[in-house]
């Protein structure tokens, strides 16, 4: 039987059709907006006992980063750090992760949100 790999191509028109998006560019005051609001909860929260982590690092890339006026969006990536010891294992980690979440309330809006703390 013959994988999907070999019975198909990856053709220049796909590729385009991938990296395609239906939303609209933003406008530059937009992304410095949220940009702003990004790094100033960052700040709150690495000021904060109440969060399991802190914020490491914050990475911006894309369209914005180049100073487009009309960026497609703002893309970021965000580096957590643990505020737990490192030498916890990762189920254990997950343990007060769900201890913190239930004795804060917090609710969680998707099924996977609930799974990830059951």
């Amino acid at each position: 039987m013959n994988s999907i790999k070999t019975r198909t191509k990856l053709t220049d028109k796909g590729r385009s059709l991938g990296r395609g998006s239906a939303a609209k560019a933003i406008f530059r005051a937009t992304g410095d907006k949220a940009l702003k609001g990004l790094l100033q909860r960052a700040k709150e929260v690495n000021a904060s006992d109440d969060f399991l982590c802190s914020v490491e690092a914050v990475v911006l890339f894309g369209s914005y980063l180049k100073g487009e006026e009309r960026p497609n969006d703002v893309d970021v990536a965000v580096k957590l750090k643990r505020r737990l010891p490192e030498k916890l294992g990762t189920d254990e980690f997950a343990r007060r992760m769900r201890e913190h979440a239930r004795k804060s309330n917090r609710q969680f809006s998707t099924y996977l949100g609930r799974a990830a703390m059951a």
